[in-house]
């Protein structure tokens, strides 16, 4: 009897290894954009790089990038209420500046010298195709809000078919949220658009926010061989 339990636990755990080896061989094999500013996979960059997945988002279920960001080693995230979140990796936060560039596909939420507190709240969690966070210094390539680090939140491309979302919902200190997501594809057009609103009375005294915020990605096809991205 204690010889057939031990096979069985042999051979779980010869199986369990390889699904983890699997798991690890394709997140090294991941393709990312962030670290160099052009494709290479996760084991050839020359930094550390955490990559949230798209399938990975699906079964969190997050209402913002932040929520997400909290389950990361080495990130710091303090939230400010009404969906303001102040993030960091790798160095304790600091109210002005965290050191930690975020952008959204590739582009910079907040001026140079400038905090990162309302970004995950200007993109809905179901438009974000993928994050990609870059541990370590980044300034050579994106300047001196990369000290500590760079998020980069990617969107979703066009959808083939014209898809509708809209979403409210409703929570403490009269606060309101509801956002917009519309997506198509034709000949030569393509687009996603992402629009986002918050209301908060919020818990202090002078923190109300009343806040509107939008993405866009639109693709043109000139040719067969030439696409052309505007953000």
């Amino acid at each position: 009897m204690n010889s057939r339990l031990l096979v069985a636990a042999s051979i779980l755990l010869v199986s369990t290894s390889q699904v983890v080896a699997e798991e690890v061989k394709q997140e090294l094999d991941e393709v990312v954009v962030t670290a160099s500013r052009v494709e290479e996979k996760v084991k050839e960059a020359p930094v550390t790089i955490n990559v949230v997945s798209e399938q990975e988002m699906e079964k969190i279920k997050p209402r913002n990038a932040a929520e997400v960001l909290r389950r990361i080693p080495g990130v710091n995230s303090s939230s400010l209420g009404a969906e303001s979140a102040l993030t960091s990796i790798r160095i304790p936060t600091h109210f002005t500046n965290p050191y930690t560039l975020v952008l959204i596909d590739g582009v910079p939420t907040a001026g140079y010298g400038s905090g990162n507190a309302g970004s995950f709240s200007e993109i809905n969690s179901d438009n974000i195709a993928r994050i990609e966070i870059v541990k370590g210094p980044g300034s050579a390539l994106y300047g001196s809000n990369a000290i500590g680090g760079i998020i980069n939140i990617i969107t979703k491309d066009p959808s083939a078919k014209p898809q509708v979302k809209l979403w409210t919902e409703l929570g403490t200190y009269d606060q309101w949220r509801s956002g917009l997501n519309g997506s198509t594809t034709g000949d030569k057009f393509s687009f996603n658009i992402d629009l986002n609103y918050i209301n908060s009375d919020n818990w202090r005294e002078y923190s109300a926010v009343d806040k509107k915020s939008g993405n866009i990605k639109l693709n043109y096809v000139p040719s067969e061989q030439s696409l052309l991205t505007f953000k």
